[in-house]
């Protein structure tokens, strides 16, 4: 009776720890073909053609602190877009724009 009981609980942890895994691994590969989709050098115009609207867009330096405290915070001139993805970790996409030559460099946040 008690190895039929620990049995089951080890199956029972197994099972959920293998499910959490699964999400987490969804959730990165919805974004990293979010990120595929968006080109070196593309315009404002071409990803929000591809990826919808954003979330959030901000003028450099004019970042609120959670963004001054990522990658981008460093950040002088430029557009940043960030579109939220909605998935078991949501994520935040962030795209920095030069307007002179379209996307400088993708990175992402967790929310």
């Amino acid at each position: 009776m008690k190895q039929t009981f620990l049995i089951m609980v080890c199956v029972l942890t197994l099972a959920a720890f293998t499910g959490y895994e699964w999400l987490d691994a969804k959730s990165a590969n919805t974004l990293l073909e979010t990120a595929r989709q968006i080109r070196p050098h593309a315009t404002i115009a071409e990803v929000t053609q591809a990826l919808g609207h954003p979330s959030y867009t901000f003028e450099a330096p004019d970042f609120p602190p959670w963004l001054a405290a990522s990658a981008i915070g460093s950040v002088k001139r430029g557009t940043v877009l960030v579109y939220t993805i909605k998935q078991f970790h949501p994520k935040l996409l962030i795209i920095h724009f030069l307007p002179e030559s379209g996307v400088e460099f993708v990175t992402w946040e967790h929310t």
